[in-house]
């Protein structure tokens, strides 16, 4: 009786001792995890475990490692920065990343990005992936934001008061409005001939560093009423370009190829007959504010 009780409670002790291994599925991940410094694998047994993952409070750097697969980046929930770019990620599971507050994933695979749980970001480097939306309406402490050279039409700041710094090239945008980011100091925007509007009437384009080139189709920019008669000389836009405190749309001349649109004006109901070919409306503010768009041919405005 007295042997059995002791087995007993060797089993007992044993098997919470067991140290539970983070899976890494990809292998160039995991030869990343292996030779980072700081160590991760602290005991050197050639595995990653859970305790030691957890253990990276500062900044894990797995960049340019020919990564297809962050699987395991889960367990890293207490690292404040990122760097994973210059990989093929293709998808990137944030949501147990409370901690982070500066994310580089540029030149990946990245067809999404969902980081409405990563309310500590503040810096956000995501250029050169396959995005076609961005939802960073929950980040409401992001300072730096950089999304050049991906597929995203539509950008909603309406939530990010503090941002400091924007850039984008290439991106599809017809209007971005960047008036409630009071704190801008830079906003460069190239490569970008879909933009007419552009709106950085936010009070404090004094000290606004704004840099605009390549931007062919570009009808206004609306800026602050106290310096439309003195542009700073430091900003850089193409000739010509028309700055005013207050952009009015212009509606284009139809052709015979162009949608008939009824009644005008209107307060409920539109309708939009089309001829022929695919097509699809954007509704847009004063402000150049996207307020909606589609394909359908009666519109409800109401």
């Amino acid at each position: 009786m007295k042997t059995f009780f002791i087995f007993f409670v060797f089993i007992f002790l044993f098997f919470p001792l067991k140290a539970q291994n983070v899976n890494i599925p990809d292998p160039n991940f995991k030869a990343a995890l292996l030779a980072h410094n700081p160590v991760i694998d602290t005991n050197s047994d050639g595995e990653i475990q859970v305790s030691e993952a957890e253990a990276l409070n500062t900044i894990l750097q797995v960049n340019n490692q020919e990564i297809s697969d962050l699987t395991g980046i889960e367990s890293f929930t207490n690292i404040k920065t990122l760097n994973c770019q210059q990989n093929h990620i293709t998808e990137l599971n944030l949501s147990q990343n409370l901690a982070l507050e500066i994310l580089t994933a540029w030149n990946n695979d990245l067809g999404n990005l969902d980081i409405s749980q990563n309310t500590a970001i503040f810096q956000l480097a995501i250029s050169e992936n396959n995005l076609t939306q961005l939802d960073i309406s929950n980040n409401t402490n992001l300072q730096i934001l950089d999304i050049g050279y991906n597929n995203i039409s539509e950008l909603d700041l309406s939530q990010n008061p503090n941002l400091f710094s924007f850039s984008s090239l290439v991106n599809p945008f017809v209007s971005l409005d960047l008036s409630v980011c009071t704190s801008l100091n830079f906003v460069g925007i190239q490569a970008t001939n879909s933009l007419r509007f552009l709106n950085i009437q936010n009070g404090n384009n004094e000290n606004l560093n704004l840099y605009l080139n390549g931007l062919d189709n570009l009808e206004c920019v609306r800026i602050d009423s106290d310096i439309v008669e003195n542009i700073p000389e430091d900003w850089t836009y193409p000739e010509g370009t028309n700055f005013s405190d207050v952009c009015v749309l212009e509606t284009n001349d139809f052709d015979l190829n162009e949608p008939e649109i009824y009644p005008n004006p209107t307060q409920n109901l539109l309708n939009i007959d089309v001829q022929f070919g695919k097509w699809n409306y954007q509704i847009f503010d004063l402000n150049g504010k996207l307020l909606m768009n589609g394909s359908e041919s009666k519109i409800n405005l109401t």
